[in-house]
């Protein structure tokens, strides 16, 4: 084996037929530096194979190619510099830059295309210069238009980037070729099936408006590439150049001003490239607009022109699609940064287009808008622009209208006191982001946001300090007006600054305030993380204070108290999110360090003195006290549920214990040292190890084992962490060694006490003893949950001590640990890999055995090295005595290889070892016929998969690629299964690697058009044999059994061969070598009688048909002449694929529909078949579908052809469910007839279609080809109202003529998404009796689909009835109305938009964007025309509507205080029950408030699950919803408080905080982590609080009774806030109390404040 693997050469594994010699690396490196001593004696006459190189050796050999260049153009000797001008040379020199730039370093490749370039423009000769030219720009534009090297493309648009550059060659000659092309060129149709790319262009003579179109179809075939990453930005390079090129060419000027009168030729375009493709706007915004925008000054005016801006500035937003809505905030974003050129002062003059008015640096913050006026009169104002989409539905335009207002390029620019307003009012919204990615943007902006505050501030303290400009002397008139103009504006400025400090202290409080309990994640992900930034910011600038910093801080006061903050910190160190707790202590250690920042010293010389020392050391030791405190509740906690949040909490509050200790001679306590902290964790993990390996029952219910493994870990990991050790003992090495033991010891044990459990065959099939399980409550999931986690704790731990550079000693040579160290890890880690059997653990230990690899691999000490060696010959021993232990993928074998081999990536060990791996894999298989089986080969194939989709090793194996291809192949003709999957899976990992990381293919996609594909035949030249092979080899041994058997024997093991041949096939099309023998085996194979193979095969083959005469194509396969039904399925199938291809022009589609109606009769009418027929009208219907998105009218007569069509027959269920078949046959059908009904129900012509139209009939058709309950659920999603009707699907189940529920919950939902739209329509505020139980009823049922525990679908059907129904009253031209029968309506309304599920809260907010734009201006403050609200936005517009509307509505009271008190919402559909009496609703919603007492003790209820259940809803804030009923509560007119339900509500405040006052007083558990932390406690305190704050905020016209009731209230509360500052009770309670007591008592005061109780307002 060892002699097999020597023998074999590494640069033969791609080429086995090269006989070139290969320079070495230092050679080459040499040769590129002394080129001048080094003559080449050798003439080179023959091409050099396409060598594998290793990155650093390909850079060697480009450096030493372009220094050659570089020093025979510049020599002296005539031969040697004619040899750079040589055709033959530079033609191959380009080509190599074309076809192996994506294969090589950046660097060297664009140095070479620097040489090239340069030596072409140089070059003596004009007609070798010229021909030369011809053919590089030919090379570049077959590779951009004809599709052919898609590998060139990127290379091509540089080459092209530079020859213009350089003044090679003009655009318009660049633009004659690709004309020249153009005939032979295969267009993707996503840019082809635009208007651009029809249109014929000459080839020999040009008039001025064929040339523009040619400009214009040569810059849309160069932003197709667009959409492909690494060449964005070589496309937007070349463009800016390109059209700078064609401006500069005086013999065209001509041709160009024709255009110029219109608008810039880029701009159509552009446009046509983003037409119903935005997922590409982020990369034009990112790499084409900008370099196209300022390219002239004229240019942003002339495509601003081109969007919708008079919709926008209307308020018309939601009418804008979010493509044209981005566009608009990136130009006037460009715009706005535009400098005046020099010399132009402030005015901008461009083209008639556009004049730009930008605003002085520092100006008047309240005016300063970037506004610019087009030719026509109408202002374009970006402020207004990006106010009016801050509350946009699409998170998109959401991030770009927030970045329009936030970033400036002048840093010190203050923002307006309207943008602040606005920013106050909808950054709340921001904050409750869903989505990552738009979350991660906005937390980048704020951090913007954060620096632009304070360079605004800075600048506004500066201004206002600054002395009064003096007047002109000469004229005391106009002194005058200047000194006028002086106060003016100092005033002005006064009022910007307050406003800037102002908001940015209600925005720390409003992060502060995001981090209560019952937050979520969003929330507190998203303030932990700006927090974070902002406190870093300021511990930064107060460590280096200039005069200006020292006024700004002191302008803005904004010291937080010290517990705002840390209370809620300490929470969220428990949170379930991991990267909650990881930010939480992060925040936690940087509000520490902010503390002990000096404070505003005098002079920049002041040095800390004694009281700043003896400070810091009060709050260093007030902070360990409080982490103590809470780290001892933690502990408790942690120990009774045994949660891993609750242990990973334990872990992070130890080492902010660990990292706030000082060195203390003497410590009292084991938290004053951190020695003792350190013991204190060993210790009680000695004793827990015990416990488990005596008795693994009793450490799962009592021990905290994981907690403290945790806390070590993050103590190991600290950098500082032997100095701060070492530091509090005397004896300080001798101490750390004994530690280190330890914890050796202590890991030793934890493997010795889950070995059993996770070492055993099958983990999950592990039985407990049942009396002991029993009697502990435990079962083999709590088992097995503890084992993985003490496994992982303590492999992650030794994995912390390896890595960390600051664990131990540095010696002389740099290494903390020694080699019993490594051999104790090391060795620890092997075994565990060897022996687990538990997938989950293989992750950890694999880490932790790789690092300590690696880490002896790089050790100075020979010993230490020696140890990786011994690892690997273990690890092959390993491979053979259990190569009759076979799993699926050889438990931990290959982590085992994988880290060993990570210690020497590239190098020849590496090498030796994968080629090890890989004569194991290929050895051939002794007798299987024992009982003793060994298969060595599968542990082998195993490992080559693991090495090969391993990131690390990407470089190192591409040379091995070749060979291990051949290897996988061949294990897929194995007559052993475990053969054969190992080996598949090896040939799946390996395209998976070379097809840039994804598994399967998309049918939308042609192959021969994806950029990810690194998988080539050019590259790896044995591929085509191999294709070739699987695929024969599977077609005789179809051919074999079929003659043999009248079938196909194993089926399956033709699947392995032939599926991984037909997936190359698909990514790269056909090989040049044996292309019409592959292609005979794919026909062959489109006829298999397994369904699977004839479907793979047909997708294969509607890849690979010739597009270009593809007429022919499509006879050939709807040929008569079948052999079989299975042929015709095959066949069938391919053209159903074929039709999928976006390089099909819409011609060709038209063309088509002839040929396929001609087939109708002998598939349909004559064929018995049911499967074909079900796959002709899948052709049938996907046709119409692509002629509709195309607006073709001959879509209108897809289905015109056959008469016959609503004639055919539909099969009872019960015939259907006999024969599947049929089933196949009635869905196609019902496709078809859903888009001819659908089509006729539009009586319109398809080309005034709407896009909303299209996109309704698209989701029908959709969820009819899904023909599944999924499928009615999303045409409940997407389909509008109106058309739900026309839905045989949804209407079969619903019964809408009866105003009670229907029985089956499926007929429900369905009845219930349908009502909607009908009542709408029906519905009069003065109706009968009738009308009003039809409305009574559907408002139950909406109820009852709001409850938290409903499912999906009726969530949904509930979201799609609410907008049916104003979309009803709509096309009725009827307006929302304040009818009390509508404010159930309304309520349930607000519930769907605080849904878990993120698409009924869009549609939720979708109603309301159309309910609210169709109202009366007078009724709302702003008005609109249309639109597109958020969730968020549309709340709060929703409430502010219902306060405007039933703030008399004594039914609207009753509602709001049920919700405010947390009565469930079953209640209230008993209330209605009574009938429409209100008082009789209001005495049943009063008996329901249950006492404060009891509602206390089951909230603070602990639930000791180890997996607890999660919420029903994770989006709701329930303390955010109470916030916003009590404030629509203060709203109500008195009138309208109904007395039973206000006593009720009065005697529930004041006896709950009477309670709490009962409750604090005698006892001490508050603090850090007490039960006001718990989520559902702090509900009830601000339920309580807030109800409070409602009594207290009546009318000044209440009685005596009420005035002595709000006494009371306000009494209890200051008792309350008293007794909280005392016990610690939760800060952010504490914050809402006094804050509802300065309001009381200071309304006006604080209404003029930014607060917490603002931002809803």
């Amino acid at each position: 084996m060892q002699q097999f693997s020597k023998e074999r050469e590494h640069y033969d594994l791609t080429n086995a037929d090269q006989q070139t010699d290969i320079l070495p690396e230092d050679t080459l490196r040499q040769l590129s530096k002394s080129l001048t001593s080094i003559v080449p004696r050798n003439r080179i006459d023959h091409d050099v194979p396409d060598l594998q190189l290793s990155p650093a050796h390909g850079s060697a050999s480009l450096n030493a190619l372009c220094g050659f260049i570089e020093q025979c153009s510049s020599s002296s000797i005539p031969e040697l510099r004619n040899i750079s001008f040589t055709p033959t040379a530079w033609i191959k020199a380009f080509d190599i830059f074309l076809e192996r730039s994506e294969r090589h370093k950046a660097k060297p490749m664009r140095r070479l295309l620097l040489k090239i370039t340069d030596i072409l423009s140089k070059h003596p000769q004009d007609d070798v210069k010229r021909s030369l030219t011809e053919y590089a720009v030919s090379r570049a534009i077959g590779a951009m238009c004809t599709h052919q090297d898609i590998a060139s493309v990127k290379p091509a648009i540089q080459a092209l980037e530079h020859l213009i550059h350089k003044g090679v060659i003009t655009a318009w000659e660049i633009v004659d070729f690709a004309t020249k092309q153009s005939n032979n060129t295969p267009a993707i149709k996503d840019f082809a099936a635009s208007s651009l790319a029809d249109k014929e262009v000459g080839t020999t003579a040009f008039s001025d408006a064929r040339r523009i179109k040619s400009v214009e179809k040569f810059t849309l075939d160069v932003l197709q590439w667009v959409q492909y990453p690494d060449c964005a930005p070589a496309a937007g390079r070349f463009l800016p150049s390109f059209f700078t090129s064609l401006s500069a060419d005086h013999e065209n000027k001509s041709t160009l001003a024709l255009k110029e009168r219109e608008s810039p030729l880029w701009i159509s375009p552009v446009k046509e490239a983003l037409d119903g493709r935005p997922v590409l706007l982020e990369a034009f915004e990112h790499h084409i607009l900008p370099g196209l925008l300022l390219l002239s000054p004229g240019d942003t005016g002339a495509f601003l022109s081109t969007l919708r801006l008079d919709d926008i500035n209307r308020g018309g937003v939601g009418s804008s699609t979010n493509a044209e809505l981005q566009l608009s905030i990136l130009v006037a974003k460009v715009a706005a940064d535009l400098k005046p050129s020099k010399g132009t002062g402030d005015i901008l003059k461009t083209n008639k287009n556009m004049v730009e008015v930008p605003s002085p640096v520092i100006a008047r913050a309240g005016h300063d808008r970037h506004i610019t006026r087009r030719r026509d009169g109408v202002l374009i104002d970006s402020e207004n622009l990006g106010i009016s989409l801050l509350e946009h539905a699409s998170s998109s335009v959401r991030m770009a209208a927030l970045s329009l207002l936030v970033s400036s390029s002048a840093s010190l620019k203050p923002m307006s006191r309207r943008v602040i307003h606005h920013l106050q009012i909808c950054l709340p919204h921001f904050h409750v982001e869903a989505n990552a990615k738009p979350r991660n943007e906005f937390i980048a902006l704020m951090k913007k946001l954060c620096m632009r505050l304070r360079g605004a501030t800075m600048s506004l303290l500066r201004a206002n300090h600054a002395p009064e400009a003096p007047g002109l002397e000469d004229d005391s008139k106009s002194t005058a007006n200047s000194e006028s103009d002086s106060l003016e504006h100092q005033s002005s400025i006064g009022e910007d600054l307050r406003a800037h400090t102002a908001f940015r202290r209600w925005y720390l409080l409003f992060l502060i305030h995001e981090l209560r309990p019952t937050a979520s994640y969003q929330s507190h992900i998203t303030a932990l993380r700006i927090l974070h930034t902002l406190l870093e910011g300021e511990v930064a600038g107060r460590r280096t204070l200039s005069k200006s910093d020292i006024e700004y801080f002191k302008a803005l006061d904004e010291n937080v108290p010290h517990g705002l903050i840390l209370g809620p910190i300490f929470d969220l160190l428990l949170d379930p999110f991991d990267d909650v707790r990881h930010w939480a202590a992060l925040v936690y250690e940087v509000h520490f360090q902010l503390n002990l920042v000096q404070p505003f010293a005098s002079t920049m010389e002041e040095v800390e003195d004694e009281a700043h020392k003896a400070r810091q050391d009060q709050q260093r030791y007030t902070a360990k006290g409080m982490i103590h405190t809470a780290l001892l509740r933690a502990e408790s906690k942690a120990e009774i549920t045994g949660r891993a949040d609750h242990a990973d909490g334990v872990g992070r509050l130890y080492n902010l214990l660990y990292g706030f200790s000082r060195v203390l001679e003497n410590p009292i306590l084991w938290h004053h040292s951190n020695v003792l902290i350190v013991d204190r964790l060993i210790s009680k993990l000695e004793e827990e190890v015990k416990i488990a390996k005596d008795d693994l029952l009793q450490a799962i219910s009592n021990a905290s084992l994981h907690g403290h493994l945790i806390a070590l870990r993050y103590i190991a990991s600290r950098p500082d962490y032997f100095v701060t050790l070492i530091a509090s003992t005397k004896t300080g090495l001798e101490t750390w060694r004994e530690v280190t033991e330890r914890i050796h010891l202590v890991c030793h044990g934890v493997w010795e006490a889950v070995r059993d459990t996770l070492c055993f065959d099958a983990p999950e099939g592990l039985e407990l003893d049942e009396e002991e399980a029993d009697d502990n409550d435990l079962g083999t999931k709590d088992a097995l949950s503890f084992c993985w986690r003490a496994l992982k704790e303590s492999s992650s731990l030794l994995h912390a001590i390896i890595t960390n550079k600051g664990y131990g000693p540095v010696s002389s040579d740099g290494e903390a640990l020694k080699y019993d160290d490594y051999y104790k890890i090391g060795g620890l880690s092997f075994t565990q890999l060897a022996e687990l059997r538990h997938r989950g653990a293989f992750s950890t230990v694999s880490n932790t055995f790789a690092s300590c690899c690696i880490s002896c691999a790089g050790s100075s000490d020979p010993g230490v090295v020696s140890l990786v060696k011994a690892y690997y010959y273990d690890a092959l021993a390993c491979m053979q005595q259990n190569a009759s232990a076979l799993t699926r993928r050889s438990a931990g074998m290959p982590a085992m290889i994988t880290g060993i081999l990570a210690a020497y990536p590239g190098s020849e060990i590496f090498n030796d070892g994968l080629l090890d791996l890989q004569a194991i894999a290929d050895t051939p298989i002794e007798d299987l016929e024992s009982e003793d089986a060994r298969l060595p080969q599968v542990h082998a194939l195993n490992c080559l998969k693991d090495i090969f989709t391993d990131a690390r090793f990407g470089p190192s194996t591409e040379v091995h690629v070749a060979d291990t291809l051949e290897i996988a192949a061949s294990c897929l003709e194995s007559h052993v299964w475990a053969i054969r999957n190992c080996g598949l899976m090896l040939f799946k990992a390996l395209l998976r690697r070379l097809n840039g990381g994804t598994d399967m293919i998309s049918t939308k996609v042609p192959s021969s058009h994806r950029r990810s594909s690194n998988l080539t035949y050019k590259t790896y030249p044995n591929l085509p044999g191999l294709v070739l092979k699987l695929l024969y080899n599977g077609r005789s041994l179809a051919i074999r059994s079929a003659d043999l058997n009248g079938g196909e024997a194993h089926p399956s093991t033709d699947a392995h061969r032939i599926f991984p041949a037909l997936e190359i096939v698909e990514r790269s099309g056909l090989p040049a070598q044996y292309r019409s023998e592959i292609s005979a085996a794919i026909w062959h194979h489109v006829e298999s009688p397994d369904w699977l193979i004839r479907e793979k095969a047909a997708k294969a083959l509607s890849y690979v048909l010739d597009g270009r005469n593809l007429i022919n194509e499509v006879e050939r396969l709807l040929s008569p002449h079948c052999s079989s039904k299975n042929a015709l399925h095959g066949r069938l199938l391919c053209l159903q694929f074929l039709l999928a291809r976006t390089d099909i022009p819409l011609l060709t589609y038209k063309t088509l529909l002839p040929l396929i109606n001609a087939r109708w009769e002998d598939i349909i009418v004559n064929n018995p078949c049911p499967i074909t027929a079900a796959t002709y009208f899948g052709i049938l219907a996907d046709l119409c579908i692509f002629l509709l998105q195309n607006r073709s009218l001959v879509a209108q007569s897809v289905f015109d052809q056959h008469q016959l069509l609503n004639q055919m027959p539909f099969f009872q269920a019960e015939k259907l469910s006999r024969n599947p078949a049929l089933a196949l046959q009635s869905r196609g059908l019902k496709r078809c007839l859903s888009l001819k009904a659908c089509i006729n129900r539009l009586q319109r012509p398809l080309d005034e279609l709407s896009q909303h139209d299209v996109d309704a009939i698209l989701a029908l058709d959709e969820a009819r080809r899904n023909n599944s309950d999924e499928s009615c659920l999303a045409i409940l999603r997407l389909v509008p109202p109106h058309d739900l009707r026309h839905e045989s699907d949804i209407t079969q189940y619903a019964d809408t003529s009866s105003p009670e529920p229907p029985k089956s919950d499926h007929g429900a939902d369905f009845e219930l998404a349908i009502r909607g739209y009908d009542l709408g329509v029906s519905y009069r505020e003065s109706g009968d009796e009738s009308s009003q139980k039809y409305l009574s009823a559907w408002v139950h049922m909406l109820t009852v689909a709001g409850l938290e525990h409903s499912e999906l679908r009726t969530r949904v059907a509930a979201a799609h009835s609410l907008r049916g129904f104003f979309d009803g009253m709509r096309d009725a031209n009827l307006q929302p109305r304040s009818a009390p029968q509508l404010l159930g309506v309304y309520l349930t309304l607000c519930d769907i938009l605080v849904d878990d599920d993120e698409d009924v809260r869009d549609h939720g907010a979708r109603t309301v964007s159309s309910l609210l734009s169709t109202v009366d201006p007078d009724h709302l403050s702003s008005t609109t025309t249309s639109l597109s609200l958020s969730p968020p936005a549309a709340k709060r517009r929703l409430l502010r509507f219902l306060e405007e509307q039933y703030r008399k509505s004594a039914a609207m009271f009753v509602e709001l205080v049920r919700r405010l008190t947390g009565i469930d919402s079953i209640y209230r559909l008993k209330a209605h029950g009574l009938g429409d009496n209100v008082e009789d609703q209001a005495k049943y919603i009063a008996s329901q408030l249950c006492p404060v007492a009891e509602l206390f003790l089951e909230a603070r209820t602990t639930q000791i699950a180890v997996f607890v259940e999660e919420k029903q809803n994770l989006y709701i804030d329930t303390v955010r919803e109470a916030d916003e009923w009590a404030t629509l509560v203060v709203h109500i007119n008195p009138d309208a408080w109904d007395p039973n339900l206000t006593m009720a509500l009065e005697s529930w405040a004041i006896d709950g905080l009477t309670y709490f006052l009962e409750t604090y007083e005698n006892s001490y558990d508050s603090g850090a982590l007490s039960p006001t932390s718990k989520p559902e406690v702090y509900t009830l305190f601000m339920r309580v609080i807030l109800s409070a704050r409602v009594l207290m905020t009546r009318s000044s016209q209440s009685s005596s009774y009420a005035k002595a009731k709000e006494n009371t209230c306000r009494a209890l509360l200051e008792k309350l806030l008293d007794l909280g500052k005392q016990r610690l009770l939760h800060d952010l309670l504490l914050d809402h109390i006094q804050f509802i007591l300065d309001d009381v008592l200071h309304p006006t005061h604080v209404a003029q404040t930014f607060t917490l109780m603002a931002k809803h307002r």
